[in-house]
């Protein structure tokens, strides 16, 4: 099971020596992902994908709960009240009970899910949102996926590769997920 470790760094040189420190331990490259302010070239580093920092898996699936409960009540509405008292769609009248709110239920969880996705590519990441004033200020989030056995040396070799840097004072930020 993967963990994603953050941590910010001050700077372009200390993302480019962290990262070949962890390149030497054999961790992929697309492992290790960057976010800066709009507008910071970062020089060949990879930098996160639309997925990881914005909210659209969050949004995306808040809306498929939310579209499968709509359609869910519009399939009782539906169901509910014959076709002479509504206007409801005569599609239904030779389909089972089922596949009429079935359908509603799956079309209402797609519909909703692609809006939802669409508005949280937007919104700025929930799981990111303590490291945006920082990296407002011009400092780089780090974002290293690893598996869970190798979490506590990737720790250890990030912190050493940090330290070494004894001329600069660097806050190290650090929270796993």
């Amino acid at each position: 099971m993967p963990i994603k470790l953050k941590y910010i760094l001050p700077d372009l040189a200390t993302c480019k020596k962290v990262r070949s420190a962890l390149m030497k331990e054999s961790i992929q490259d697309d492992g290790i992902q960057f976010l800066a302010k709009p507008g910071t070239k970062l020089d060949g580093l990879n930098v996160t994908s639309i997925i990881d920092s914005s909210n659209m898996v969050h949004e995306g699936g808040k809306g498929v709960m939310y579209g499968m409960l709509f359609g869910l009540i519009s399939g009782i509405y539906v169901l509910t009240f014959p076709l002479w008292m509504t206007v409801s769609p005569a599609w239904y009248t030779n389909a089972p009970w089922f596949v009429v709110l079935g359908t509603l239920i799956i079309i209402g969880g797609i519909c909703m899910a692609f809006g939802s996705a669409l508005l949280g590519v937007n919104i700025f990441n929930t799981d990111l949102k303590k490291h945006k004033q920082k990296i407002e200020e011009g400092q780089i989030l780090m974002i290293l996926t690893v598996p869970l056995f190798k979490a506590h040396k990737m720790r250890q070799i990030i912190k050493s590769s940090l330290m070494d840097n004894k001329e600069k004072k660097i806050m190290l930020n650090q929270s796993g997920s």
